[in-house]
């Protein structure tokens, strides 16, 4: 994984992370609905497929990356 990809990972958990706390502020308000547990899907689905490109890409340039 290179510093770019580790970077839009940073990014990406953070935008997980301020959806996470904007649903339980909403939800304590009684306001929360459901386009914000989606966006909170998407950004998670968004991760993952970062994260699956990533590792193989390392697997393709380092065979010992995969193990990590």
């Amino acid at each position: 994984m290179n510093q770019y990809e580790r970077k839009l990972i940073q990014v990406y958990l953070r935008a997980e992370t301020d959806i996470i706390n904007e649903i339980a502020r909403l939800r304590s308000l009684g306001l929360a609905d459901d386009h914000a547990a989606a966006a909170l899907r998407r950004v998670r689905r968004i991760l993952s497929w970062m994260q699956f490109n990533a590792m193989k890409s390392a697997a393709c340039k380092s065979p010992r990356a995969a193990i990590y």
